[in-house]
């Protein structure tokens, strides 16, 4: 009986040691599978991070190309603006020009009419017998009357600079008949 119960423990203890043995096995392959299962996990979350933090960023930039473009938008509407005001300014510029142009045109010649009656005169009444002070009042009216008919042209010649219409013209110049017509005057 002490054999036999000897025996059936040798095969219980070898059985045992054999249960052991894939005991042991089985959780070397459970602690490997826990460890790929940590791994696994793991790596899912630093993927997940890092996806957050890629999603994040493509946010950001989306962000920042939208206000980019509102950006661009408006300064596009305010050159479109701007130039709408420019375009105004400068037809209102050119329309008071022109009524610049036509009010000293016509007022220079509404001068240059009654002046050229005066120098028309005073050509006429050089012509008759005058004693000598008359004759330098004559002369005196006459200078005036050349002064002022200059300015007269220098005012056309104004309006035909505006209008690109001046041509020049040479006409000789004497100092000393501008002196005295200078102090004449």
């Amino acid at each position: 009986n002490h054999k036999k119960l000897h025996a059936k423990q040798t095969e219980l203890f070898i059985s045992n040691n054999q249960l052991l043995v894939k005991l042991k096995e089985a959780l070397q392959t459970l602690k490997s599978l826990d460890i790929e299962r940590y791994n696994t996990e793991k790596l899912k979350t630093e993927t997940k991070k890092s996806l957050d933090i890629i999603d994040k960023f493509y946010e950001n930039v989306l962000l920042i190309s939208v206000i980019l473009v509102l950006i661009i938008l408006l300064n596009i509407w305010s050159l479109y603006k701007n130039e709408k005001k420019l375009k105004k300014a400068k037809e209102v510029a050119v329309k008071q020009t022109k009524i610049k142009t036509d009010f000293l045109a016509h007022m220079s010649h509404e001068i240059r009419t009654p002046l050229n009656s005066i120098l028309g005169f005073s050509e006429q009444l050089e012509k008759s017998e005058l004693s000598d002070d008359q004759r330098r009042q004559l002369v005196s009216v006459q200078s005036a009357s050349q002064i002022l008919l200059s300015i007269v042209n220098d005012i056309l010649d104004l309006s035909k600079i505006e209008t690109g219409k001046l041509n020049i013209q040479n006409f000789p110049f004497f100092p000393r008949k501008t002196i005295d017509d200078i102090v004449s005057t």
